[in-house]
Parts: C-alpha cells; structure tokens; sequence
C-alpha cells in the first residue's frame, strides 16, 4: 500500500489509513447516545425568562432560542464528513452516502468500473444510513435499523460479510442489527451496539479486534470487558472505545504507545488509558490517538515524529500529553499523522505532517502545535484523511484540501491544494436572493426562482408567464453556491468560481458582452474566482477569491468604481479594492467590506449612501466614515447599512421613510445607528426598507410597510425597528424592492410583503410559526403563539416551547395576595397586615410576636408573656428595645405599659388568649 506520508529519511510506522471517528455529529453535540439524522431537529433550545413569578393580570413575554445542526438543515447537506486514504464521503442528512476520490476498491460505492470520480457520486442502495465511518481504502454505514452495510477493500474480512469477496458495491454485515457507531481502521473496522458491546472483524495481526486472539475474522467478534462504550475509534492497527464513565480504553498495535497506557506493548484485550476520567471524544491517527476532554482540551498520545501529538515535540509519549493553545474544543478528528479540531467559535486549529497541504494553511511545512488553516470559518463537522482534509460549512457547502491526486478534494480537478477548495456535487439553501419582484434560492446547488419574469429574470428559457406563481429552475446550473439578484437579472456563483446571469441586459448588466437581454443563464466573462455576487438596479459586482472586485453595466454615476462613467458590458476592475470580503449594490451605488472590517462605496451619492459626510458622486470608492468592525454590507436603493462586531447595525442614506432605522426621516451621509439592534449578525436592504437577522434568529424590520414588506402584520411604516412576527428561527434573510424573504432554519423558505407579481411563490405568505407555545395549568395562565404568556390566577403552570421533536420547558408561579408586602402570601404568612419576613416568634407556633402575644400559649396573655419575650430578647426589665415587638411605647425600655399597648394593638384583653391565626384585621 501507498503510503502518502512516508519520509524516505526517517522511520515511518505502519501505515493507517484516514481514520474513523463513526458518529452522528449530532448525538456528540447532545451527548445522547445515537439519533439518526433528520432534517428537522435542533441540537438546544433555551427558554427566557427561568421560572418567573408574577402577580395575577400580569403578561411576561417568553423567548425560545433554538440551537440548529445546520449539518441537518436541509436534504442535501453533510451531516456527517469521512475520509480514507485518498477518498471521502459525506453522510446527507437524508440518509444518502456520496463519496469522491480513489475507487480503485469501490470504496466509492458505485462498483469498480470507474477508478475515481472527482465529484461526489451517490453510493448505490443506501437511502437510510444515520452514521459513517471510512477505514483505509472502505467504508461502513449504520442504518436506522440498526443493521449496517460496508464496501470497498475487503481483503482481510473488514467489511464484515463472512467472506474476503469483493462485492459488487455494498454488503450486509452479518449478525449486526443494533449498531449505534462503528469506526474503520487499516484493514478492520469495529461498531458499538446499543447495549454498549463493542464488535469488531478483519485484520487482527496486533489485537485490535480486541477479542483476546490474533486471529483475523470476515466476521464480528465480541471486543472482551467492553459494556458501557458510548463511542469508537480507529487506528491503523488500534482500535479505541469512549466508556459513558468518561473512560477511554484501547486495544491492538502499540508500539508507539498509541494504547496510551504507559507501554509500548500490544494488547488483544483492552486497556485503559491512563488519566483520562472526562473523555468526551476520541479519535485514531495512523499510531496515535487523540481525546477531546469535556473542559475543551485535546491530549493525544502514540507516534509523534510530524509533531502529531501537538505538543511543540517530536518525542513519542505512551501517555496522553496536553496539544499546545486548545482549550475550547467541540470537535476532533485525526488523519494519518495530522489532526484539526474544531473550536467553539467554529474554526479550525490543524497540527502535525503537512507534506501534501493537509494542515490548510497554505504551506506545507509541518507544525508541531496548531495552526488556522486559511479562509475558514463557520465550520460545522469535519473529518481528516490520510493525506488531506475536508470541512462542512455552516452555509451548507463542503471544503477539502491537501493532496488530490486521486480527486479525494472534489473539486474537479487532481491538483492538490494547501488551502480549502470547494467540493463539487453536495450544497444546500445557503444561498437565497430577492431581485425588484423576483426571488431565487439554491437547493442542492440548483437555482429555482419564482415571481415576475418579463426580462427572463426566472432563468428557465422563458419569457412567457411573467408571473410565475411556482419555482421553476433555472436552465444548466447544479452547483451554484451564492446568488444574487438585480432589478431585473440575476446571477450565480459556481463552485468553480465562475459566474452565470440571465435577464435584463440592455445596460450590459449580464456581464457576457452583449446588451442582450436573455431568458437562459449565460457566462459571465473572465470570472473564475468569484466567491460572491450582488445585482443593483442595472449594474452588478462580483468579489473575487483574490480580494479583489469587479463590476459591469450601467456606469453613469460611477457605479462601476473604475475610475470612470462609460458603461461596461464585461466586468472592469474597482480601483484600489485587493482585500475585499464582500460586496453589495445599490440602485446606482456600490459598497465592499474589506478584510480589515472597514468598508468602501463608490458611484451615486445624492442622498449621502457613500457615507464618506458628503453627496458629491465618485467614480472610485470612499471610506465609509466611522466604521471599523463590520461583519457584513448591504445596500438598496440609496440606502447602505453595515452590520457591526458589536451586534450594532448603522446606515447611511436616503431616510425619507424611516430605512435608516433611528427614529427619524431625516437623511444622513455619515453611519447612524439604528435603534435597538445589539445582536444583529446580518443586515439586508430592499427597496425602501431593512432587515436584520439577530442571533437567536429572530428578524427585525424597518422603514416603508405599505405591502407589510416589515413582517410585523400591519402596513404602518415604521423609523426603528419592529419584530417580525411569531418565531422564524431565520438562517439567511433577504430583501426585494417590497416584499421579504427568510430561509428557516429547516430550510423553509418563507416570504411576505407584496405579491402583485407571485414575488412570494407558493411559500407561506408572512412568517409561520414554528414553535408550538403551550400552557399546562390554563386557569393559571395562558400563552399565545408568540410566547406571551397572561397570568390568570394564583397557582403554577408549566409553559413550554416545542420544535422539530425537541421541547423546553419552565415554571411559571402566580403567587396569591400578599398584602403587607413582606413577599409571603397571605395563605403563607403569619400577620397579612404587617410585614414581617423577619419577625420574631418567641414560642415558635408559626406567628409572628406583632400577632402572637401569648408566649407561653397558656391560653392566656399575661405578664409572664413579657418575661419570656425579654428573656428571648436578652433583656432586663429595665434594658433598651432591641426589637419591634419589645417597646410598644418608645419610652426606651420594655415595661409593663407596653403589656397594655400589645394587648390593644392585637385586639384582645386580659384573659382571653392571645393567639390569633393571620392576625384579626385590627392589627395595625
């Protein structure tokens, strides 16, 4: 076998293939045992505010903040990535497998007649799969039965059929129906069943079937003292299982102390890796092993010439040693002598060998402590092979890099890269646009677009039926992975970095040359590096993987940012952008954000939508006054707004209906901030209004409302920003010249606002609810379908919150009549009419002294009361009061006389007793 890895001038181990971590992302982020993927699930749902109390009459709005797996939020996504030697597959959230790279032993699924597919191919006959796992050249899926099926290389029984046979494209393995995990190791592989036994078959030469024997089986055999695994991991010739006590055992090749228990000697029955108690994930390297703690950590063990254990050495350790900076990990995987984590802000950290590219930094010098690979983020599961790396992103795309002489990248090519290149053949609804009266998403990579089409905007070869009502799909696009809509065209980014438009192009907006107007996508000239795409009224720019940015169309107040105001039917460089991160265009006006986070305009400025504190136009782009922290740029009409780091939003412009979001309709040519937004993390303009998408998903609007383009019911405008209403759970947000759209977090595309041209297709017309609001005691309180709950009458009710097969719940208490105010109900206290939380009660019978004078409850209130109230008090007959209940006088002391004032104040005489229960209503 091949080793990519192997340095001539040092030793090199045994080989391993990729490796194997074999789990639903999902059921790793809940810690649950197992959950098959589903398109419809969250990973957390919070509530807000925890168990409040509030008095009868009053309302209390509650909030439900969903955690999504965007691996699951649409059919076509990863929910889980795997990679081999020189192949990869991905687990969609459907069930489907598709792999891409070498098939040279249909570890691709689809046979042997093809070598290598360099796009993702779907595996045939897997419809149902919940988890993955890919050993060196095959790979194995759970189903949602339980049962599992392996193909690829089986020439050492590893796909566990009971035969050495290559099949056909898959195989039942035999006798397994409960599995919940399973992992893939050079030549074996091992699953963990759902009473917590772990089976393994194939090769067995070190043990790592972990039965007690070195003999090799086509079959499983039960791994021994295994009862409690909740996870599995592979190595070359090791094989590691997570206990539910947080454990870690390990069995099989050892002679680098990959078994991580103090030695470098073989085992064929498990052991237990040495101080480890908080395990939360494990993953297998070629003769390493790495864990991922529950405070974040990573400690790895085995091998360490590349510097595969992070430490900042090449010394093998038998023990598990702390990676070097990792401290707030979420997820780990391995590859043969390298490793990448994910972080809890959703990057990446690499480490280790690097010959091919595979740590993504752009080098390919080895690191010894961990690296951030170039240009990722939002990364949502990831997995690393034997000689490179692949990524989900949270935008529903996948990322590989390093080598790809067999195509393992997938991205059409055999060319090996130091830096992420997108994967062909696997996207979701990432990608979402709004044109004047049309709209378009990107399912799956396809474009389908619905509403007006009377320039050919829809893109579907037709210029009939101008309204169309039905998304129809634009013609010869399957891998568009951003969009972006004009007035009147609209345009899609291809993976390979390429651009399509189709619709108006008499101002030469399409970009292809020509002032053609046309109903089928035509390529947009010179543009292979686009990243991102924005259409203005009759111009359109482009920001490429460079930094850099380009634009074509309509020129005449320098929207084009060349330089100049000569329209341009192919794309003209903007002067002076190299850094750019993304671009947006208005009506006659362009904007970029740089990598710097500042930001640039350029064209029409009478309404101050440069921001630069003037209204004269420029042909070439001006800072954005003020703004040093923005994540995001949106621009419509004469309007631009900046989403800030700060959660903030700030726009500049035309103001004359409220789109700047401050309270007034007075203009402004610098950034002003709008009212109330903290959480924003995207902002999108329409013709006359804004949106912003917060961080627990909800959206907020501003500016003109006449077709209730703002979402909040009515069609009042509005100067600051209303909620739309009831929970969308938004992942992307888009807005037209008056109507809005919203993707939900299932991938649900929702619309509203004006519809005169079937703008709003057959989606839900305003945002629908999503969460199910429900009360479980009504006569105590009752919630409506947008969480406010009305307190009735005193009692609790449990209030929760449900989506997508998840729920929360809290306690919501309506506490009766507390009239002294000493937060003690009436039916609880001891004296209603005083208040007294911390009252003294002499003789303990549950009432206060205020309302209680018989001390001794002789049934009568005598002076012997007074004797024992000083004594408790600590006082003589002629001591200073050092409570309320003692001097009733204020002479100083506590006498007789006040006996007489006590008497009066609790309503009763000498004789009768003084114990009067809640304290009659004489009690002052």
């Amino acid at each position: 076998m091949k080793n990519k890895n192997r340095d001539p001038g040092r030793r090199t181990p045994p080989r391993r293939p990729a490796l194997a971590i074999c789990y639903v992302l999902v059921s790793c982020l809940l810690a649950s045992p197992f959950r098959t993927a589903s398109a419809h699930e969250l990973t957390n749902i919070t509530l807000s505010p925890t168990s409040p109390s509030v008095a009868a009459g009053t309302d209390v709005q509650f909030t439900a903040t969903g955690f999504f797996d965007d691996l699951t939020a649409h059919p076509l996504r990863a929910a889980t990535l795997v990679t081999g030697d020189d192949h990869t597959c991905a687990l969609l959230a459907v069930g489907e497998v598709r792999c891409w790279g070498n098939n040279g032993s249909g570890q691709l699924g689809i046979g042997t007649s093809v070598p290598l597919a360099v796009i993702a191919v779907q595996v045939s006959g897997i419809t149902t799969a919940a988890a993955l796992a890919a050993g060196s050249n095959h790979n194995c899926a759970v189903l949602a039965s339980g049962a599992m099926r392996c193909w690829g290389d089986n020439s050492a029984g590893q796909l566990g059929d009971g035969t050495t046979n290559q099949p056909v494209t898959t195989a039942a393995v035999t006798g397994i129906t409960t599995a919940r995990a399973v992992a893939g190791g050079n030549s074996h592989t091992c699953a963990v069943l759902a009473d917590g036994t772990v089976r393994c078959w194939g090769a067995n030469a070190a043990g790592q079937l972990g039965n007690g024997t070195t003999t090799p089986s086509p079959t499983p055999v039960t791994v021994s003292g295994i009862s409690t695994a909740t996870d599995i991991a592979a190595g070359a010739f090791h094989s590691c299982a997570h206990l539910a006590n947080g454990t870690v055992k390990c069995w099989g090749s050892n002679g680098f102390g990959q078994l991580g228990n103090g030695t470098t000697v073989n085992s064929s029955t498990p052991v237990t890796v040495t101080g480890i108690s908080t395990a939360s994930m494990i993953a297998g390297g070629n003769d390493h092993t790495c864990i991922l703690l529950l405070d974040g950590g990573v400690r790895c063990f085995g091998f360490n010439m590349f510097g595969d254990l992070g430490n900042g050495t090449t010394v093998d350790s038998s023990t598990p040693v702390t990676v070097t900076g990792i401290t707030a990990a979420r997820a780990l995987a391995t590859g043969s002598h390298h490793n990448c984590v994910r972080l809890t802000d959703d990057t990446l950290r690499c480490w280790g060998f690097n010959s091919n590219g595979q740590l993504g930094n752009g080098t390919i010098t080895n690191n010894l402590t961990p690296v951030t690979p170039s240009g990722l983020a939002g990364i949502v599961a990831l997995d690393a092979g034997g000689g490179h790396s692949c990524a989900a992103l949270a935008n529903g795309s996948l990322r590989c890099w390093g080598a790809n002489a067999a195509g393992q990248l997938g991205n059409n090519t055999g060319t090996q890269s130091t830096t992420a290149v997108v994967v062909w053949g696997i996207s979701a609804v990432a990608a979402l646009a709004t044109g004047g009266a049309h709209s378009c998403a990107a399912p799956g990579g396809l474009v389908h677009c619905w509403g007006s089409n009377g320039s050919g905007q829809l893109g579907h070869g037709s210029f009939f039926s101008p309204d169309i009502l039905v998304p129809v799909q634009a013609l010869g696009i399957s891998n568009a992975t951003s969009l972006g809509a004009g007035d009147s065209h609209s345009c899609a980014v291809l993976a390979t970095g390429a651009l399509k438009c189709w619709g108006s192009g008499g101002n030469g907006q399409l970009g292809d040359g020509t002032s053609t107007t046309t109903a089928t996508p035509v390529t947009v000239s010179g543009i292979s590096t686009a990243i991102g795409v924005s259409g203005g009224a009759n111009h359109t720019c482009a920001v490429l993987s460079t930094g850099g940015v380009r634009c074509w169309g309509l020129n005449g107040f320098g929207q084009l940012g060349n330089g100049t105001n000569n329209n341009s039917d192919t794309p003209v460089t903007v002067s002076g952008i190299s850094t750019a991160t993304a671009v947006a265009t208005g009506f006659n006006h362009s904007c970029a954000r740089l990598a710097n986070n500042t930001l640039r305009c350029w064209g029409s400025n009478f309404a101050g939508a440069l921001g630069n504190g003037t209204f004269t136009d420029s042909n070439t782009p001006v800072t954005v006054s003020g703004i040093s922290g923005a994540t995001g740029i949106t621009a419509s009409g004469d309007v631009s707004c900046a989403a800030l780091s700060t959660g903030g939003v700030r726009c500049w412009g035309d103001n004359s209906l409220g789109q700047l979001g401050n309270g007034t309709t007075t203009g402004s040519s610098l950034p002003v901030a709008v009212t109330g937004i903290a959480t924003a993390v995207a902002v999108s303009t329409g013709g006359n209004h804004t949106c912003a998408r917060q961080s627990d998903g909800r959206l907020r609007c501003w500016g003109f409302n006449a077709d209730g383009q703002l979402g909040d019911g009515g069609t009042t405008n509005s100067s600051v920003p209303v909620d739309v209403i009831k929970t969308i759970f938004a992942t992307a947000l888009a807005t037209g010249a008056s109507h809005t759209c919203a993707l939900r977090a299932d991938s649900a595309a929702l619309c509203w606002g004006s519809n005169g041209l079937s703008q709003l297709g057959t989606v839900i017309p305003a945002p629908a609810a999503v969460l199910a609001w429900t009360s479980g005691n009504t006569a105590v309180a009752a919630i409506n379908d947008v969480g406010r709950a009305r307190a009735i009458a005193p009692g609790t009710s449990t209030i929760g919150a449900a989506y997508g097969g998840r729920s929360i719940s809290t306690l919501l208490t309506v506490p009766g009549p507390d009239t002294d105010g000493d937060g003690v109900q009436d039916s609880s206290d001891n004296c209603t009419l005083v208040a007294n939380p911390t009252q003294l009660d002499a003789d303990l019978d549950g009432y206060g002294n205020l309302c209680d004078a018989d001390l001794n409850n002789s049934g009568l209130v005598t002076t012997a009361d007074f004797g024992l109230l000083r004594s408790v008090l600590g006082q003589t007959a002629g001591s200073s009061a050092t409570a309320a209940a003692s001097d009733m006088n204020g002479s100083g002391t506590v006498t007789t006389a006040d006996f007489g004032l006590l008497r009066a104040r609790i309503g009763t005489v000498p004789g009768p007793s003084g114990l009067h229960p809640n304290c009659p209503p004489t009690c002052p």
